[in-house]
C-alpha cells in the first residue's frame, strides 16, 4: 500500500490531572475539535488514581471478618463512637445487632439483648447524639432503639404521660402521731410494730425523722398501727413510753425510675441527623426534634445527656406533629447541615432532603425559643433546589463545607455549586465524567446508595442490584479532592471512573486516634456471606496477596490532523513503580468502532521481598524490596490488521486511533506515545477489504 513512507510522527500525553470524562467525544481536542477531550484528561478508568502525577491502580481492600452467613438480610449500620477511646462498627442483620471491634481486635458480638426489632425490613436508619445511637426501623410504626454503649434499649415513644421530670422539688409534711403502746426501737434494717391511735395519714414508704429517735421508713400499714424499719437511730434498743405524741417528719421521694422512663421519647420515625444540640427525625413530609442537650428532662446518671432522647418541650412534637414541606416534594429522605461559619448566634441552617427537592430551615436554637415554635407552617423554610433532591441519607457526603448527595437522573451533586448557579442555565449535576457508569444506575434502588470521604476523596457507591442479602452496589465512583488542596494554584476535583472489585452494602468511615480508616460491608463473592472489608489507602494488593486488574482507556489521538488519514505504526508507554508481577494487554481500535483489536501483550516482575532474589535464597532476614521501573514498554507495528467487519477496510488505518491497557498488577503510567506513518490517498480509496475470520469482538 503506498504511501509516504518518509514521516513517523509521535502523538501522546504526559499528563493525567483531568481524572476521566466520559461526557464527551473520545477524540482528543484538537485545532478542528475544540469540544473533545482535554490533553490531560482520560477516556475512561477502572480501579485507577491519577493522584500524585501518571496512573496508578486504586490502593488494596482488605477483608477484616465474616460477619453472617448467606442467609442474612442487611438492614444497615453506623460507625459508634466511643465517649473514650476508638470508634467501632455496629451493623444490623436480621434484626439483630453486632458490635465489630476494629478499634480492637476485629471480634464480633451480639448487642442486641431482649430487643425485638423488624428483621425483615431493608433499610434502617441511625443517627448518634452524645454517647447515644438511635436505631430507626424505617417502617414508621416500631419505636426505636438506644445504645448507650453499654446497654440497648427501646424508646417508650409519645405515650402522652410527661412523669415527674428532674430537677426534683422536695415537699416536708409533718404527721402527728399517737403512740398507744409501748416499744423498743429496732437494730438498723430491723423492723417493729408500732400502735396509734387512728390510721397513718401518709404512704407506705414514707422516710422520716420520728421525733428525735432517728430516721425510719414505713414498711406495712394495716388499720391502726404501721411496721417501722431503722434506717438510723441513737435509741436503738431503747423502749418507747406510750401513750405518746410524737411528730414524723417525712420529704416526699424523687419518683421512682418507672415514672421517669414514662417520660415521651423519640418516636418511630425515618432520617435523622443531630444538630444543635437536639435530634432531628423526619416522618414522612414533617420533621421535628426532642430536647435538647443536658435539659431538665435528662438524668443524673449521664449528666442530663440523655434530655435528647426526650420529647418534652415543643407542644408540636408532644402531639406527634412537626414542621412540614409540601405534599409534591414526596417524603423526607434525609436531614443534614453544613458548617455556617457567617451567621450569628441564634439560628442554624438545616437542610431538608426529598426525592424531589432540597429545602433549608434556619431552626430555633435556644430552648425558649423552640418551645415557643408552635407553628407547623416554619417561616424560615425556603427551597434551595427544585428539581433533584436526594436519595437517601446513607449518599449524603459533607466534604470541604459541601453537601455532597445521589440524585435520581442519576446523578451526584453538589447542594453548594448548585446554590451558587440557582439563577445561571443548566444548574447541573457534577458528575457528567461518569455518566458512562452511572446511566446503569436502577433508580428504583437508589436510596440503597452509600458514600464516605476518606483519604481526600469522596466515594460513591453506585449501580445498584438487588440480592438475597440485601441490595449491592456493584461500584465504587470517586472524585479526588487532591487538586485543591494546594496553597498554589488550585484545580477542580477530578473524578477517576469507578473501582470495582467489592459487592458493596454501605461504606464507613472514622477517626481512630488521629489516623482515618475506611470500611465497607459487602457480599462475598466467594459464598454469598456478609463480610467487612477495609477500604486501605497504602496497600498495593486486594486481600494482601492478590493483584488489581486495573483498565485505562485514553483518548483518540489524532495528530493534530483530524482530516487526514494515517496507518498506527507502533508506540510507547512509559511506566514506573513496578512491584511484583504486572501483566498488561494492549488493545486499540480506528475512528467510530466500537471493538477492540488486540495490539500486544507483555508480563514484567520485579522481586518484592529478598525472599524472591536469587541471591538470598533463604530468605534471611526478609527485606522489603524497591519499586522498579521500566522505562518504556515498547509497542510494536500491529499485527496484519484485520478488517473492519463493518466498513470493509483495513483497521490499521483510520483518522484517528484510540488504545486500551489493562493491567493486573501494581505499576505507574507516567506517558504514552502512539507513532503513526500519514496515508496520501484519498479517503479509503482502493482500501476495500473482505473481512476475515480475525475480525472478532473483543
Amino acid at each position: 500500500m503506498p504511501d509516504s513512507g518518509t514521516v513517523r510522527i509521535p502523538f501522546g500525553q504526559l499528563s493525567f490531572d483531568g481524572g476521566v470524562d466520559s461526557s464527551r467525544p473520545t477524540t482528543i481536542a484538537g485545532p478542528n475539535m475544540p469540544d473533545g477531550l482535554p490533553r490531560n484528561s482520560l477516556s475512561w478508568a477502572n480501579n485507577c488514581t491519577m493522584r500524585g502525577g501518571g496512573i496508578t491502580q486504586r490502593t488494596g481492600f482488605v477483608r477484616v471478618c465474616k460477619i453472617h452467613d448467606s442467609t442474612g438480610l442487611y438492614n444497615g449500620g453506623f460507625m459508634y463512637e466511643q465517649t473514650t477511646g476508638t470508634p467501632y462498627l455496629i451493623v444490623a442483620i436480621s434484626g439483630r445487632f453486632y458490635r465489630i471491634r476494629v478499634d480492637t481486635d476485629n471480634s464480633i458480638d451480639d448487642i442486641t439483648g431482649a430487643n425485638v426489632f423488624p428483621a425483615t425490613e431493608p433499610f434502617y436508619h441511625f443517627v448518634q447524639g452524645e454517647e447515644f445511637m438511635v436505631v430507626q426501623a424505617g417502617d414508621y410504626t416500631t419505636n426505636p432503639l438506644f445504645w448507650d454503649g453499654v446497654t440497648m434499649r427501646q424508646s417508650n415513644g409519645i405515650t402522652g404521660i410527661t412523669g415527674v421530670l428532674p430537677p426534683f422539688s422536695p415537699t416536708v409534711v409533718v404527721y402527728s402521731l399517737t403512740i398507744t403502746a409501748p416499744f423498743v426501737y429496732p437494730a438498723v434494717a430491723a423492723t417493729v410494730v408500732v400502735n396509734l391511735a387512728s390510721p397513718y395519714p401518709g404512704s407506705l414508704n414514707d422516710v422520716g425523722t420520728l421525733g428525735l429517735a432517728g430516721t425510719f421508713k414505713v414498711t406495712v400499714i394495716a388499720g391502726n398501727t404501721i411496721t417501722i424499719e431503722t434506717i438510723s437511730s441513737a435509741y436503738v434498743g431503747v423502749t418507747q413510753p406510750a401513750p405518746q405524741v410524737a411528730p414524723f417528719t417525712t420529704t416526699t421521694a424523687p419518683p421512682p425510675a418507672s415514672a421517669v422512663g414514662l417520660i415521651n421519647e423519640i418516636p418511630a420515625a425515618g432520617p435523622m441527623v443531630y444538630y444543635q444540640g437536639r435530634i432531628w427525625y423526619a416522618q414522612f413530609r414533617q420533621y421535628t426534634a426532642g430536647d435538647i442537650v443536658r435539659g431538665p428532662s435528662g438524668t443524673a446518671p449521664y449528666n442530663l445527656r440523655d434530655s435528647i432522647l426526650k420529647v418534652t418541650e415543643n407542644p408540636l412534637a408532644l402531639a406527634g406533629d412537626g414542621f412540614a414541606v409540601p405534599s409534591q416534594a414526596g417524603n423526607i429522605r434525609a436531614l443534614q447541615y453544613t458548617a455556617n461559619l457567617d451567621k450569628q448566634l441564634g439560628e442554624g441552617t438545616l437542610y431538608i432532603f426529598t426525592r424531589q427537592q432540597v429545602y433549608a430551615n434556619d431552626i430555633p436554637i435556644t430552648r425558649a425559643n423552640w418551645i415557643a415554635a408552635t407553628s407547623n407552617t416554619p417561616a424560615n423554610q425556603r427551597v434551595v433546589q427544585r428539581k433533584n433532591g436526594g436519595v437517601s441519607d446513607r449518599s449524603i457526603v459533607a466534604a470541604n463545607g459541601d453537601l455532597f448527595y445521589q440524585s435520581l437522573e442519576p446523578g451526584i451533586r453538589s447542594l453548594f455549586i448548585s446554590l451558587r448557579n440557582f439563577q445561571q442555565w443548566g444548574n447541573a449535576q457534577i458528575s457528567n465524567n461518569i455518566e458512562r457508569a452511572l446511566a446503569f444506575n436502577d433508580r428504583a434502588l437508589m436510596r440503597f446508595s452509600s458514600g464516605i470521604e476518606f483519604g481526600s476523596r469522596m466515594y460513591q457507591a453506585i449501580l445498584p442490584e438487588q440480592r438475597a442479602q440485601g441490595v449491592v452496589s456493584r461500584g465504587i465512583a470517586t472524585l479526588d479532592f487532591d487538586p485543591i488542596t494546594t496553597l498554589g494554584e488550585k484545580q477542580p476535583p477530578d473524578w477517576e471512573g469507578l473501582y470495582e472489585g467489592m459487592d458493596v452494602l454501605q461504606l464507613f468511615v472514622g477517626d481512630f486516634g488521629g489516623r482515618e480508616r475506611a470500611f465497607a460491608v459487602i457480599v462475598s463473592k466467594d459464598d454469598d456471606g456478609i463480610e467487612l472489608w477495609e477500604i486501605t489507602n497504602d496497600k498495593k494488593f486486594d486481600n494482601v496477596d492478590t493483584r488489581v486488574q486495573w483498565t485505562v482507556e485514553f483518548p483518540a489521538y489524532t495528530w493534530d490532523r483530524e482530516f487526514d488519514l494515517k496507518r498506527l505504526d507502533g508506540g510507547e508507554l512509559w511506566i514506573d513503580k513496578l512491584f511484583g508481577q504486572v501483566d498488561m494487554k494492549f488493545y486499540y481500535r480506528s475512528d467510530a468502532n466500537p471493538c477492540w483489536q488486540l495490539w500486544h501483550a507483555v508480563r514484567f516482575c520485579t522481586a518484592r521481598t529478598s525472599c524472591e532474589t536469587i541471591t538470598d535464597p533463604v530468605c534471611y532476614p526478609l527485606e522489603t524490596l524497591r519499586e522498579g521501573g521500566k522505562f518504556p514498554v515498547t509497542l510494536p507495528v500491529p499485527p496484519l490488521a484485520p478488517c473492519d467487519f463493518l466498513n470493509s477496510r483495513p483497521m490499521n488505518i483510520a483518522h484517528q486511533f484510540q488504545m486500551k491497557v489493562v493491567i493486573t498488577g501494581w505499576c505507574r503510567i507516567r506517558g504514552i506515545i502512539l507513532y503513526a506513518v500519514p496515508v496520501l490517498k484519498q479517503p479509503f480509496g482502493n482500501l476495500e477489504c473482505m473481512p476475515g475470520p480475525t475480525s472478532v469482538r473483543l
